[in-house]
């Protein structure tokens, strides 16, 4: 699976973003600092493998339908006026964005519709809200030998 296919989508529903969504690869291990909110970085998470699909292992390949967590994390300002509640009110605008353009959206070559998992306040750094919402799809994972 893909998970550009995910910032693309991201890119191209949520106008809030300007276009700043990346890969969570594109940063260094500690959160970006270069890059001023209002922005949001996609991760792959987790990954969980059903049952073989084929159900002949005396074969060479095979195929196992796979169950996969994507994250979404959003960062905004966290002071904007004295009490945060402008941050607030964008953090949840965007938050909506994400969800109408990653709920029930079906990616390139993955076999079921996005869903919401869970969301919650990841990480607070450099006056930045970072908040995480984790989504779930599944998609086939084939053997080279398949």
């Amino acid at each position: 699976m893909d998970i550009n296919d995910f910032v693309e989508r991201l890119k191209d529903e949520c106008p809030l973003l300007n276009n700043k969504v990346f890969v969570v690869s594109d940063f260094d291990i500690e959160m970006p600092t270069s890059i001023q909110p209002t922005y949001a970085f996609v991760i792959q998470m987790h990954e969980d493998g059903g049952d073989i699909t084929n159900g002949k292992l005396n074969q060479r390949g095979y195929s196992q339908e796979m169950t996969a967590q994507i994250g979404v994390v959003i960062a905004v300002k966290s002071v904007k006026d004295l009490r945060g509640a402008e941050n607030n009110n964008l953090l949840q605008e965007i938050r909506a964005e994400t969800h109408e353009a990653l709920r029930g959206w079906q990616a390139p070559n993955t076999t079921a519709r996005v869903t919401f998992m869970a969301g919650k306040a990841t990480y607070y750094k450099n006056l930045t809200t970072y908040w995480s919402d984790v989504f779930q799809t599944k998609f086939i994972f084939k053997s080279n030998q398949f």
